[in-house]
């Protein structure tokens, strides 16, 4: 074929999804991409499964390159940022200068020229761009972001230890409320090992917690958490609503709830750590929905420290080897409750809680008889991990204020932190075989507990039903099982009231009861005969 009259194939250009209908979602990808740091392929999966938004990888790097979301800095990030930081100090500005949302010091372009090998000092570090070189549009000062036309709104908690303390100072037109949370444990006592926790009660005398009336578990249930970092200010509470048959689900709630513990911060000189979001309790029947990562994430260190505190070999469950051994154990109520504060107040990520489960867990093994304080051992394990995972950690007068929330004093928790970092046997490395083995059982057994939970309130709900409908139908049955067959009063029972137990459960009952038919004498024949 002659090459002048070869048919000329054209590329159809596919059509793209337009930015403004994805703009509503920037928040999200924010939240998720930024301050989580969750990976491209779980934030694709998410949004396709919750907001039905199905974009091909290319189309989300290259959102995520037109919105300025990054959540990892390279050498011409951190140079771009010390510049600017270096600018503010000549201009008399703050030093604080915005990555994505995040908001980066001085001392945070210190740790990444520690850790860089090719780093010596700053001068080496601005030497990778040149002065010609224009700020991408994702870095930026704080203090001229509204000079910038850009809206000067609160950020969210962001992940990055100085961070946090900053985003707390800013001026907030609507402070969120401190952290509430009930959950009800009644009933359950016989699945639960009964040994009482030798936990102490939450001190009432730090300025840090307040007590308010009401126990921590109050009603039944299962609570969700809608309200994300990102989403403080517009973090709504749904109203109580009668009508609604969710709330009628696992019995009557008081529209009254009493609040739990709440924490709160005294008002001195240093700098306060912003306050958890509020949640809005939602009942569903998906316990282990993204909403309740709190609730599923608190199982895993409750479930150890209550093992540790009833005297138990903690986590067996977790090192069975080679097949996974099922977690039959729940925590005890008042360290559950105390773990969802902990996670709720402080927001961590799940990568964190996930890494100081595994540090914890090697901690009990590796220190049984010299761990004084367990609740000092978790914070401190936290407080390790976010390091590893974040190149730092909340200010150490954070977690102080931690621990008389949980009842322990806080020189506990630097006596913690030595034992640990002095131990020869425990170590701080998690291969990445190891890595992926673990994270899959934590996420076995925490799913686990949460579904075993719900199941148990169920079940006991539905027989304290079915034993008030007995009793209310009890006089009834013995005057029918006096003139009636039992078969007959199952099927009378049935028609009248849609009672309808079975056969053996009618004979246990008849039996606790001590129903007995009437003997009646024949007049077939007379006496005698």
């Amino acid at each position: 074929m002659d090459a002048s009259r070869r048919p000329v194939f054209r590329r159809v250009q596919a059509r793209s999804t337009s930015r403004s209908a994805l703009e509503p979602f920037r928040a999200i990808f924010e939240r998720l991409y930024v301050q989580e740091k969750q990976p491209l392929d779980w934030i694709m999966k998410h949004m396709k499964e919750q907001y039905g938004v199905v974009l091909s990888v290319k189309q989300y790097k290259s959102l995520l390159k037109v919105w300025g979301l990054r959540h990892n800095l390279t050498q011409r990030d951190a140079a771009f940022i010390l510049r600017l930081l270096n600018k503010a100090r000549s201009e008399g500005l703050e030093e604080l200068v915005l990555f994505s949302g995040a908001v980066q010091r001085r001392e945070d372009i210190a740790r990444y020229i520690l850790r860089s090998n090719s780093l010596a000092d700053e001068n080496s570090l601005l030497s990778c761009i040149s002065h010609d070189d224009t700020t991408p549009h994702y870095i930026r000062l704080r203090a001229t972001e509204g000079e910038n036309g850009l809206p000067n709104t609160p950020q969210p908690p962001p992940t990055s230890p100085s961070s946090v303390i900053e985003a707390h100072t800013q001026n907030v037109p609507r402070r969120s409320q401190p952290f509430v949370a009930s959950y009800s444990l009644e009933g359950l006592q016989p699945d639960i090992d009964p040994t009482p926790s030798t936990l102490h009660a939450p001190s009432t005398s730090s300025h840090w917690i307040t007590p308010s009336t009401g126990d921590a578990f109050h009603h039944e249930g299962i609570l969700e958490f809608n309200a994300f970092p990102a989403d403080v200010n517009a973090a709504q509470t749904h109203s109580y609503n009668p009508a609604s048959p969710d709330w009628h689900r696992f019995g009557d709630v008081d529209p009254n709830l009493p609040h739990a513990n709440v924490f709160s911060l005294p008002s001195s000189p240093t700098p306060e750590c912003p306050p958890a979001p509020v949640p809005a309790p939602i009942r569903t029947d998906r316990p282990d929905s993204a909403r309740s990562a709190i609730l599923q994430h608190a199982f895993l260190p409750a479930v150890l420290i209550s093992e540790h505190l009833r005297g138990t070999s903690p986590g067996l469950w977790m090192t069975a080897q080679p097949m996974l051994e099922e977690c039959r154990t729940l925590p005890d109520a008042d360290v559950l409750s105390k773990c969802i504060d902990l996670l709720a107040w402080t927001q961590i990520s799940n990568q964190i809680i996930s890494l100081a489960v595994i540090y914890l867990l090697r901690a009990l093994l590796h220190l049984s008889g010299e761990c004084r304080s367990i609740w000092a051992i978790w914070i401190a394990c936290i407080r390790i991990a976010q390091i590893l995972l974040e190149d730092g950690s909340f200010e150490i007068h954070v977690w102080q204020q931690a621990l008389p929330a949980v009842g322990e004093p806080t020189i506990e928790l630097a006596q913690a932190e030595i034992l640990l970092l002095t131990c020869s046997d425990l170590s701080f490395v998690v291969e990445p075989r190891e890595w992926d083995v673990l994270t899959q059982r934590l996420e076995h057994v925490s799913g686990s507990c949460v579904q075993r939970l719900e199941t148990l309130l169920s079940n006991a709900v539905r027989s304290s039903e079915t034993m008030s409908r007995w009793e209310q139908h009890k006089a009834e049955i013995g005057q029918l099982y006096q003139h009636h067959s039992l078969e007959e009063v199952v099927r009378l029972m049935k028609e009248r009231h849609q009672f309808a137990p079975s056969i053996r459960g009618y004979r246990q009952r008849i039996a606790e009861w001590g129903f007995k038919k009437r003997q009646t004498t024949s007049l077939a024949r007379g006496p005698g005969l």
